[in-house]
Parts: C-alpha cells; sequence; structure tokens
C-alpha cells in the first residue's frame, strides 16, 4: 500500500538499524518488483541502496522518484549525499538546504550542510549551522566536533595562517538511521554514519 508504514520498509529500517544494510536493500527491492509504482518504497531504496554505496543504483531510484520527491526532505537530503559523493558540494548544499526548509530540526542534514561551509573555507557560516544542531541535540558528538574544529579554524585563519582542514574520523556527509525515523522524531540518536561518503577540500564555489 502506497504509506510510509509499508510493512517491508518498516522492516528494512530495523534492518538498517542494526547494521544489515545488504539485507535491508534485498527486502525493498522485491517489495519494489511488486509494487513498482509505491513512492515510498522507491525513496526508501533510493536512501538504502546509498547508504550501502550503492550510487549509481542509488541515483536510479532518486531520479525514478521524480516530481513527488519534491516535498520528500528525505529523498532531497539523499540526493545531497549523493552529489557530496561526487564531488558537486555547492549542489550538495543546495539540497540540504532545500531539505531542511522541509524539515528543519534534522541534525543530520545540518552537520552535513556545515561541513560544506567547512571546506569552503567558511567556518564561520558552519559555525551557527553547527550551535544550532548542537542545540537542538546537546550529545550530538558529530557536531560538537565540528563546532571545535570551526573554532580551531577561524583562530588559525585570525593569524593570517591557511587553516589545514582535518576533520574528526567520524565526519561525513552521509545519512544516519535518524533519517529514517518520523519527522516528528527529527534528532538522531546517534552519531555513526553510514558508507564512506567522506568530503574532502574542493575548490568549487
Amino acid at each position: 500500500s502506497q504509506t510510509q508504514n509499508h510493512p517491508s520498509i518498516l522492516e528494512a529500517q530495523q534492518l538498517t538499524n542494526s547494521g544489515k544494510i545488504s539485507q535491508a536493500l534485498a527486502i525493498l527491492k522485491k517489495a519494489h518488483k511488486d509494487d513498482p509504482d509505491n513512492k515510498f518504497l522507491i525513496s526508501a531504496l533510493a536512501r538504502t541502496a546509498l547508504k550501502a554505496g550503492s550510487v549509481d543504483m542509488a541515483d536510479k531510484y532518486i531520479r525514478k522518484a521524480g516530481g513527488f520527491a519534491s516535498n520528500d526532505w528525505k529523498i532531497i537530503s539523499a540526493k545531497g549525499v549523493l552529489m557530496s559523493r561526487r564531488g558537486d558540494y555547492n549542489g550538495a548544499r543546495q539540497h540540504f538546504q532545500k531539505a531542511l526548509q522541509l524539515s528543519p530540526d534534522q541534525t543530520s542534514v545540518l552537520s552535513n550542510l556545515a561541513l560544506t561551509y567547512i571546506l569552503d573555507n567558511k567556518p564561520g557560516q558552519a559555525a551557527k549551522i553547527l550551535r544550532r544542531a548542537v542545540q537542538l541535540e546537546p550529545d550530538n558528538q558529530k557536531a560538537k566536533q565540528l563546532l571545535n574544529l570551526t573554532k580551531t579554524i577561524m583562530a588559525t585563519m585570525a593569524t593570517s595562517r591557511k587553516p589545514s582542514i582535518q576533520l574528526p574520523a567520524n565526519s561525513q556527509i552521509a545519512l544516519l538511521n535518524s533519517e529514517n525515523r518520523e519527522t516528528s522524531q527529527p534528532r538522531s540518536q546517534g552519531s555513526e554514519l553510514e558508507g564512506p561518503l567522506v568530503l574532502r577540500p574542493s575548490n568549487r564555489d
């Protein structure tokens, strides 16, 4: 049925939260085969494929999402992750911003957005975003680490030295398990990231 509470989606969420992403993907692919026009299955497939590191598959389902994705913050955020994986950090930033317009309190998206500013050498703007993330979720270790990093970068810039950006080990642009939760429960319960979607410095605007 056309609902985000589709049994296969719920089962896949549980498997993903347990780290069994390949199994979750297999369940969603089977459900999609039986119900190919189900927009919630398509969205879940795109995001789970991205977590599994299957970039081309994720791209396929993000494209298939088509018009309905314009109001789906989860898949818009997923597209931002996909674009960052391909090195388009400016495009990724635009998608994270759009996702936040639809669901402003998503701390994982806020952290991802802040990372794009850090790597664009704009630590002040990143710090504003990260302070909001920490305010929303005081135990968010990723946001705290990145906020401390912005302070270090700004202090280095104040001495007219070129900052050397070294991201904390868990600082990646990636989808969190929290992005499977309902909008009424926006905050992630941890800072573990899925997949090797690491942001690297770029000269892009």
